[in-house]
This record gives structure tokens, sequence and C-alpha cells, in this order.
């Protein structure tokens, strides 16, 4: 993927991929966190115009409405379906709330109960991923994953006959948005933009429609996997794409003779690459395209255009609008996933639902709920915007199967530190001006504020990106600046990690979560330290350091408990041990969590050879030859050779 002007602030080369952490030029400050009555996930977030109340709706059928101030639920909308979208008029009257059973409900907000309930042409039973009214109130539209965006003008009788316009589009429709005229001319938008996933192409596209005319005007072609969520710039201007990472893992694998094993799980995190793409509607070009390192699950522009807000696995990410540089100007970070947010009217807060409960948990029975049916259905309707068929959704079922959601809302304000504006402006001029002048700059910087360890991070990073190893002497004098640095002693162990010192990235990263206990990104970051440090302590001759692998093996599995990975490297302790039984179950734990990673079926091959079981063995090396094993051409050739041992 191309990283354009105006993408992350470290978009240099790809050594400096890993730095994405920077200085809070935009403050948060957390107001209020509270658990929602949601039983299940909260999917939906936003706030009524007036910016009085919050209405969340989720996966339960409920439509929460909370009073902004008391921060406590005042009204609640028990609809028996899963909400998936949620619209509010521009005069806060009704909501519209579509979902999985194929129908858009119309609420009356004063009154907190639902007034009609709209079908896509009294047929559509498709998902409704997305709802989003027209300025003047009058015209509803929903977008479906069938492929069809259903367009209803409502009028004041509350019936369910209203005829709807249908619109065919190129795929499943995951995202909507009115785009509203820059002049404000004409209060009723010309123009429909929609995020779509042809999943039959493996491709997502933006779709820009003449809604009235039911006239396609343009396609923006996102590539793959697929477009999650599309916001519009207040302006009409500009829009900003999402492109998600799929939340569930469907495997194919041939087996002997004519078998087939089809699997279907819940990834315990999002796996694959990630893009923020932001374009000019009136020229089509790209303005900017950027990686988000927390994963995508909803974009938004705030509403006077100064920001946009990225929320993902583990937190909020904000960068610049208003300039349109992107740069990355403040984060929020969570231990959990945030599935929804919105901006106050008065762009003054965000306001998000997250998780409240990890889909996994390092003990006994704490991957099952990636592998219950139940569970992925609710993963795939939530994460990728359609239903996976694989089961249906149980709302009167009494025990969680999610574990519900949390409300968290943040104020969202200029940083005013003098030395965070000189160093934006040091930034600015790096990408936009003269990279000579904003390293003099960022020079006088340093020494007007020797205690400013983000000016030496940043330089290290802006002008030794060259050479790891000056970068490294730059970011570690930052952290001898200031050891309350967070993002200093993260970047220190990404440095660390890429020159394969884990221990030194252990200390930094444990560091980090110090001054940051839910920075939910340097878990992982941490986990994956634990777990190449145990590697290297891998000695069957020395107990002492098979003692210490199993226990940094531990820690990374208690932050990321569904990384199959390390339960491969956990199997190989007990291999070493002698222990075959105890590393295959390891081993079938890995396998239930990724059936599609190679090395899995290497080291079971192994295990049952050593136990004598040449059938089992010759069936895992024969599925590890089969998927193969990229870079590990020799490893395969070995595998191939057990076959022709063993099968003799």
């Amino acid at each position: 993927m191309k990283i354009m002007r105006g993408g992350l602030l470290l978009a240099i080369c790809a050594w400096m991929m890993q730095f994405t952490a920077a200085a809070q030029f935009v403050k948060t400050v957390v107001v209020r966190e509270v658990e929602t009555p949601h039983r299940e996930w909260a999917t939906q977030v936003l706030y009524t115009p007036d910016g009085k109340e919050i209405v969340t709706a989720g996966l339960d059928g409920k439509i929460v409405f909370w009073n902004v101030e008391s921060g406590k639920p005042v009204r609640e909308v028990a609809t028996g379906k899963s909400i998936l979208s949620l619209s509010v008029t521009g005069d806060g009257k009704l909501l519209a709330a579509g979902g999985e059973a194929g129908s858009v409900m119309i609420v009356d907000v004063a009154q907190a109960k639902v007034e009609r309930e709209l079908n896509g042409a009294g047929k559509s039973k498709e998902v409704i991923n997305d709802v989003a009214w027209t300025a003047d109130n009058k015209f509803i539209a929903a977008g479906a994953s069938g492929g069809k965006i259903f367009i209803w003008q409502l009028v004041q009788q509350a019936t369910t006959n209203l005829s709807a316009r249908e619109i065919e589009t190129g795929g499943d429709v995951v995202s909507l948005a009115f785009i509203q005229n820059a002049d404000r001319t004409n209060d009723v938008a010309a123009q429909l933009a929609c995020g779509v996933i042809n999943r039959r192409e493996r491709k997502g596209q933006v779709e820009i429609w003449d809604w009235q005319r039911k006239k396609r005007v343009r396609v923006f072609d996102e590539g793959t996997p697929g477009v999650r969520s599309l916001s519009v710039s207040p302006d009409g201007r500009m829009f900003a794409v999402g492109n998600f990472r799929g939340a569930t893992l469907l495997n194919f694998a041939a087996g002997e003779g004519n078998e087939v094993e089809i699997s279907l799980r819940a990834l315990g995190e999002a796996e694959g690459s990630t893009a923020v793409s932001v374009k000019d509607l009136t020229s089509g070009k790209d303005v900017a395209v950027f990686q988000s390192d927390l994963g995508i699950s909803a974009v938004r522009f705030s509403p006077d255009g100064r920001l946009l807000a990225v929320a993902g696995d583990y937190g909020v990410m904000l960068y610049r609008a208003d300039d349109r540089s992107f740069f990355e100007a403040g984060r929020i970070d969570t231990a959990r996933r945030v599935g929804a947010l919105a901006f106050a009217p008065d762009a003054s807060r965000i306001a998000f639902v997250r998780e409240r409960e990890p889909a996994a948990k390092y003990s006994t029975g704490g991957i099952e709920k990636l592998l219950n049916p139940f569970f992925v259905h609710a993963t795939t309707i939530t994460k990728e915007g359609m239903s996976s068929g694989v089961g249906g959704f149980a709302n009167d079922n009494p025990v969680s199967l999610t574990g519900g959601s949390q409300l968290e809302v943040w104020s969202v304000s200029e940083n005013n530190s003098a030395m965070d504006a000189r160093l934006w402006t040091i930034i600015k001029t790096y990408f936009e001006k003269d990279k000579e002048q904003s390293r003099t700059q960022l020079r006088q910087l340093i020494k007007d504020a020797p205690g400013y360890g983000e000016a030496l991070r940043i330089y290290g990073i802006l002008f030794e990106n060259s050479n790891p190893r000056q970068a490294q002497a730059s970011i570690e004098a930052a952290v001898k600046a200031d050891a309350s640095c967070a993002a200093c002693w993260r970047s220190l162990g990404e440095t660390q990690f890429n020159r394969d010192d884990f221990a030194g990235a252990v200390n930094s990263f444990e560091q980090v979560l110090r001054l940051k206990p839910n920075y939910g990104l340097v878990q992982g970051r941490l986990a994956e330290a634990y777990n190449r440090l145990a590697v290297t302590k891998l000695n069957p001759d020395d107990k002492n350091l098979m003692r210490e692998a199993r226990q940094l093996l531990d820690k990374a599995l208690t932050l990321r408990p569904a990384n199959a990975q390390i339960y491969s490297n956990l199997s190989t302790l007990a291999y070493f041990a002698g222990d075959f039984d105890a590393s295959i179950n390891v081993l079938l734990t890995a396998q239930s969590l990724r059936p599609d990673y190679a090395r899995i079926y290497y080291n079971l091959g192994h295990s049952y050879r050593q136990k004598g079981d040449a059938k089992r063995a010759v069936a895992a090396y024969r599925r590890y030859v089969r998927l193969g094993e990229e870079g590990e051409e020799a490893r395969v050739e070995r595998a191939r050779q057990y076959i022709n041992e063993l099968s003799k």
C-alpha cells in the first residue's frame, strides 16, 4: 500500500512504520466510564442534535437514552431485534434503527417507542447494515447486505406500507452517508455515498449515487478486503473510508480422498493490514492514505471538520482534518475493542462503546467463546457488517455471550502546551516545506527544552531513520530526559525488538504499561516480546532456562490468550520435556484458534511421531505440506521425507 503525504507521522520508510505513537497535540481527558445496560455488544452510539443525550443500541435489541450531564440512562426501548445501525433526524425527533431482522424501525425519541417499521419493498430479509437521514428529515436510506439501498420518503401517517426506491449496488452495502451540498443551497442532499463489499471478487469500493435519479455517478475502488466504515466531512467536500480486517477465519482444507474440512472461527485478534483513505469528492483524488495500527471499526469526522477519529481494536486515533494534513494528533488507548464512536455536536467530546469483557482469557475454557457458533455469528454481523448465517442469535438468552459493553465519554480540546505547539509546527514543516529548516528548528527546541523527551524521540525518527543504532540512541536520550514519556518508551521498545534485543524490549514495554496500564496495543507488543524472549531460552539441557521460558510464555498468553503462535511455542517446551501428550494438547488448542497456521501441523507431526502414532503423524505432516510455509521450503521437504519414512 502506498502511503501519501498526510498519512501517519512516521510513514517514511519500512523501518519506521513501527513508530506510530505521537505527542498528544489534541488533549483528551476521560469524563465518564459507565457500564451499559446492554447484555450484549453495543454496536452504535450517537449524540442527539441538541447535545443533551447520548443514544446507544446493540445486539440485545435495546435502544438506551442517556442523560449527558448525569451520565445515567433515562429511557429505554426494547425492540427484540439485534440492532447494527442507528441514525437520528436533524431535529432530534426520530431515530432510525436497522439490523439483522432486515427492517428499519422508526423510533419516537421523546416517547421512546417504535412508531413504525419499514421493510424494503415489503420483502427485504437482508441485514440492514447502515441507515441515514437527509438533512430535511424527510428521507431515510438503508443499506442492506443483499446489495440494495432502500430509500423511503416518510409521511405523517404511521404506516408500514410505504413504497421504497430501490438502488442495486455492486455488493453488500455496509455503510451510508448523504453528501450535504457544500454551498448548503439545498437541504435535500443530491448524492449518497455507500461503502460496498463485493464478497465474490473480495474487494471493497465506495459508490456515489444521484439517488433521486437512481444513477451511479462515481466509483472509488478500495481494493481488498473491504470497506467497513464511511464518513463524509461536514462541508461535503471529502469522505473518509476505513478498510477493515476480517473478524472471522473461514478455512477450507482438502483432506484424504474427497474429504474437505471447513472450519469457522472468531479470531481472538484482528489480523492483516487496515487502511484509512480520504478522498476529495470534487476531483476524485486521494487526499491521504494511511495505515491504522489499531484496526478499524469506525471512522468519523468531527462536526466542526477539525478532526477525523478512527476507532479500532485498542482505542481511538485522532487525525488533523481541517488542514487536510491528516497528521496523527492524539489517541485514546483502551485494552478492549471500540466498536462505535460519536462526536458531540460542538465537537468538544467523544463518546464510544467498547467491549466490556475480552473475547478470550488464559484459563480453562478461556477460548471456548471464540469457537462458539453463536458468538462467531455475533462477531461476524457486528465486525464484518453482514450475517454469516452460522446460527440465530438468542435475544432471550439470559446468559450473555459477548459480555456486554462499556460507555466512555472523553473531552477533546487543543493541547495548550507551548512545546507541543512548537513541535507540531516543526513536524508540519518537515512534511510540507523544508526538511533542513525543520531539522534546525527541532535542534533549537531540544536546546531550549532539554527535558522534553518527545522532541528527542521525534528527532531520532525523522532525521536518523537510516541508522537504527543512532535512532535508538536518540530515543534512549529521550527516555533519560523524560522518564514519564510513554511514547518514548514505546518507541525504544520497538527499536529494541527490531534489533532482536527482546529483553530490552520487555523492559521498555513494561515501563509503558506502568505509565498507561490500558494501552492495549502495547500489551500486544509486550506479549510478542515475551514470546520471542522465551524462544531464546528454549534449552532442554538447562532446567532453569526452560522454567524462565515457561514463565514468559504464560505472561504472553495472559496478555494475548488467543495467539496460536504462543501456544505453538508452549508446545515446544512440553516436547523438549518429553511430555508429548501435553505438547499435542497445546497444539490442538492452537489448531482450534488458527487451523490455517501451518507450523502447528509440523510440530504435531513431530509429537505424534515421538509417541509412535505413525498414522496421525503422517496426516499432520501432509496437512503441513498442503498448507506450505513461505520461506521454509527446506522444512516442507523434511516433512515430505517423514511422510515417506512413516508410510513404509
